[in-house]
């Protein structure tokens, strides 16, 4: 899990693309995520000491700053309609969802993670992790991963009725 997050922190607000079409990196993208939904499914819970507080000294990140980088690195990211269900609002009505928040949210919970990981405690960063990701970026993640596959493969909406 460890990897798999400090390769998608590097990644999301890396300013160099050199060479990179937008489909290149959007491809890449929707490879990173793949990648942490299948390895949060594989974390376990590994033995940890309780006593230790999970927040103390963890660092402010500066969140305006990680979108305007997200952003930069991928400017073709945006707006996206995004359909939840009934307990977060009508289920007729469709919300909108913006990518570039999306992978800024994911960014500040695995970067909270990795800094857990290394400062505080292995338990409490997993804790972390698989509790903010059932509640908080696992949604960003699966919402976004549509958004990615739309843009990288075209809407099923284009498809022709054969019946």
């Amino acid at each position: 899990m460890l990897a798999a997050c400090q390769d998608y922190l590097g990644f999301v607000v890396a300013s160099e693309r050199a060479g990179e079409t937008p489909k290149m990196r959007n491809v890449e993208l929707a490879r990173k995520l793949d990648n942490l939904a299948w390895v949060i499914h594989a974390l376990t819970l590994p033995e940890g000491d309780l006593q230790v507080d999970p927040a103390e000294g963890e660092p402010v990140v500066d969140d305006e700053h990680v979108y305007q980088l997200i952003s930069a690195g991928f400017p073709d990211l945006g707006w996206y309609p995004v359909v939840y269900p009934s307990d977060f609002a009508d289920p007729a009505e469709v919300l909108t969802g913006d990518a570039i928040d999306d992978l800024r949210d994911i960014y500040l919970d695995l970067n909270a993670f990795v800094w857990t990981y290394e400062n505080v405690s292995k338990y409490w960063a997993v804790h972390g992790v698989q509790a903010m990701y059932r509640v908080h970026w696992g949604k960003h993640l699966r919402d976004v991963q549509s958004y990615l596959h739309s843009a990288i493969y075209g809407s099923c909406s284009s498809r022709t009725s054969t019946t």
